[in-house]
């Protein structure tokens, strides 16, 4: 099994591995608030446009457009969905109310 998921996956795999393993190094080599104030300094201008709709379209307008599109091709895929999307929503908040205190 471990063989196939490698065969079929090494093309991703193999980068996410070496890039789990620098950020990794850099984090404990360099530190988490030196780390994102070195990162934060050489972001292009133009990327805070970008991350902002990212983060506008995380919010769930992604979520939205795709149980619209899937309304049409697959009614199992929208219940699927939607309810991958709920119990993510619920677990969220059960970890925010019992351990974290928000």
């Amino acid at each position: 099994m471990a063989q196939t998921i490698w065969h079929r996956g090494k093309f991703f795999l193999a980068p996410w591995a070496v890039l789990l393993l620098a950020g990794t190094f850099a984090v404990f080599y360099v530190g988490k608030q030196d780390l994102h104030v070195v990162l934060n300094i050489h972001q292009p201008r133009n990327a805070d446009a970008v991350f902002r709709v990212l983060t506008r379209l995380g919010e769930g307008w992604a979520l939205g457009a795709a149980l619209f599109y899937l309304l049409f091709r697959s009614r199992y895929a929208v219940g699927f969905l939607a309810s991958a999307w709920l119990s993510s929503v619920l677990f969220i908040q059960l970890l925010k109310q019992a351990f974290f205190g928000y």
